[in-house]
């Protein structure tokens, strides 16, 4: 008996020691649903927290919280300002980690029992805050109130997870989640969700299934079924994005920008772009195709940048929709319209460097280009496209200003190519202007859509150096060599081929010529 009290009074002594060490440093605290002795501080796996939430109430700044397999559906808590239960919330600086990944640990939040969805007693699955770093978890079926009179942000947003303040949300799945605003997740204030997948989410009233705002980041993300929402100088990186119905599926406002993404699949409501909606944006290096804009096309911008983007084989009104933008190095094909221009529509923006072939618009007008007011084109290849009505390569009565551009092979019904009184400037075209040339551009392969030209093409040398937009053509080739030269007509370059010198070479390597 003496020996059992001294195993107790020995394991006692420990644990104190333990928890005085825990209080004085950073440590590392476990969970597991099935530890036999759930014993605060939990900093072992026979001591582990059966919830969670236990062990980020023990934890201090910079603790880490291990969590392994389970099933975490119990315990909640709310946080000041909002009365919204959440299965965990945490609002120190610290790490939450499973062991085993997302498939193995899920955080199970609730509806509202009195409604069975939105409500005031609904549970979300995550709320964090102030430097929190939460990786490899499933988040399912979390959801939020509902908007009553103004209630905070915080108790209406994000059904999965809710970010704040510099929080990492990573390697995480977001499932059958339902928020008020953004279904899955919200990062506010440089925050990131990063390397996730939202798949399955009941898509919130503005369409959007993860929302970044606030200098945030949403990254390396996969969304399925709702759309992806930036906003206040946030970012959207490396994305792929699909299957959204009714909102545009990747959104950017206010000086936000879409890098390296892609959006598919899409479907548009009567006010919303079907793949990518930006205004006072930047969008790069993005894809947007197989996508139906009900009005505003596959690829809406306002007042925004568009650069190295592919818009391809998408429906409805029109491929591109652009309105006080630029587009430079875009590649804008296959897309199918209904009206006015079916591979782009402009007012007041600038089209350079970028190829318009094989739209087709079969009521309306303007087959390749329809183009309101103020638009100016230079160093374009505008080509096999088609319009039953007039103006297959473009249509406009608004003078618009083409220079530097292929403007040919394209079909309608009536006369070929270009309707509307405009000014068109050394271009290769059959219409009339300065400098314009109506041979045929020689393309290397247009049956294949190769719109490289031969070196034998009239486009070669044939443009004027003072209408180019860019340094560089749509491959990243010089415009103009810094050496010098006149700038080719079309958007792309021909690239001299590599002079070798003979003499240079046997002086390099001793070689006699035989």
């Amino acid at each position: 008996m003496a020996r059992g009290n001294a195993a107790v009074a020995a394991l006692c002594a420990a644990v104190l020691a333990a928890v005085s060490a825990a209080n004085l440093q950073a440590t590392t605290r476990y969970v597991w649903p099935n530890s036999p002795f759930p014993l605060f501080p939990y900093i072992s796996w026979m001591f582990a927290a059966h919830t969670i939430q236990d062990a980020v109430d023990a934890a201090g700044e910079g603790d880490t919280i291990l969590v392994t397999n389970g099933v975490y559906a119990t315990g909640a808590k709310m946080v000041p300002g909002a009365v919204l239960q959440n299965r965990v919330a945490v609002t120190k600086p610290m790490t939450i980690q499973s062991v085993n990944g997302p498939d193995q640990t899920i955080i199970v939040g609730a509806p509202d029992a009195t409604t069975n969805g939105y409500g005031p007693n609904a549970t979300r699955c995550l709320y964090a805050s102030n430097g929190v770093t939460i990786v490899g978890f499933t988040l399912s079926n979390g959801y939020t109130d509902v908007m009553v009179g103004v209630p905070p942000f915080a108790q209406i947003a994000g059904g999965g997870a809710f970010l704040l303040d510099n929080v990492v949300l990573s390697n995480c799945t977001i499932v059958r989640c339902k928020g008020f605003y953004s279904a899955g997740a919200v990062a506010d204030y440089m925050s990131m969700v990063t390397r996730c997948s939202f798949v399955g989410n009941n898509p919130s009233n503005d369409g959007s299934v993860v929302s970044v705002w606030r200098d945030s980041v949403v990254s390396d993300c996969g969304v399925v079924g709702g759309n992806i929402a930036a906003a206040s100088g946030s970012c959207v990186l490396n994305c792929r994005q699909e299957g959204n119905v009714g909102y545009a599926g990747i959104v950017a406002i206010e000086a936000s920008s879409v890098l390296n993404s892609i959006a598919a699949a899409n479907t548009g409501g009567f006010f919303g772009a079907g793949g990518i909606m930006a205004i006072s944006s930047l969008v790069s290096n993005c894809v947007v195709k197989d996508s139906v804009g009900v009005v505003q096309g596959a690829l809406y911008a306002e007042g925004s940048m568009i650069q190295n983007c592919s818009v391809v084989s998408n429906k409805g009104s029109v491929g591109l929709y652009v309105v006080g933008s630029t587009v430079n190095a875009c590649k804008v094909a296959y897309n199918e319209g209904t009206s006015m221009g079916a591979g782009a529509y402009a007012e007041n923006s600038l089209l350079a460097n970028s190829l318009i072939a094989r739209n087709i618009t079969y009521h309306g007008t303007g087959g390749g280009v329809y183009a309101g007011p103020g638009v100016t084109i230079l160093n374009c290849t505008i080509v096999l496209n088609t319009c039953l009505v007039a103006g297959a390569g473009l249509y406009s009565n608004y003078g618009t200003v083409v220079r530097n551009s292929v403007l040919d092979y394209n079909l309608t019904n009536t006369v070929q190519s270009v309707v509307g009184t405009n000014v068109i400037e050394y271009c290769v075209t059959h219409e009339p202007g300065v400098g314009n040339n109506s041979n045929y551009a020689q393309f290397v392969d247009y049956a294949h859509d190769d719109f490289h030209v031969l070196s034998t093409s009239p486009c070669i040398d044939s443009g004027t150096n003072g209408c180019v937009y860019s340094d560089y053509d749509l491959d990243g080739n010089w415009r103009i060599e810094p050496a010098g030269g006149t700038v080719d007509i079309g958007a792309y370059e021909v690239v001299p081929e590599p002079v070798i010198v003979w003499s240079a070479l046997a002086l390099l390597f001793g070689v006699r010529r035989k």
